[in-house]
C-alpha cells in the first residue's frame, strides 16, 4: 500500500467524470491491483444489476488516524 492525497485537479477531474458518466473505474492510488468504481447512488441507480463481490468495510485509518497523546 502507498498513500495518495488527491490534488484539488484530481478532484475536478472526478468530478467532471461522474457528470459525464453513471459509474466511473479508477486504479486505486492506495492498493496496487486494486480498483475503485465511483458513482453517485441516486445518479447510477438502476445501472447495475449483479453482485459480484463485497468484503466487509474497513476503514483506513490513515484517514482518521489515532490520537497521539
Amino acid at each position: 500500500m502507498r498513500p495518495g492525497i488527491p490534488s484539488a485537479g484530481q478532484q475536478a477531474f472526478g468530478d467532471d467524470l461522474l457528470m459525464k458518466h453513471p459509474l466511473v473505474a479508477m486504479p486505486s492510488a492506495v492498493s496496487s491491483y486494486s480498483w475503485n468504481l465511483i458513482f453517485v447512488a441516486s445518479v447510477a441507480a438502476g445501472t447495475y444489476a449483479a453482485l459480484k463481490l463485497q468484503e466487509t468495510f474497513a476503514l483506513d485509518t490513515r484517514l482518521h488516524p489515532p490520537v497521539s497523546k
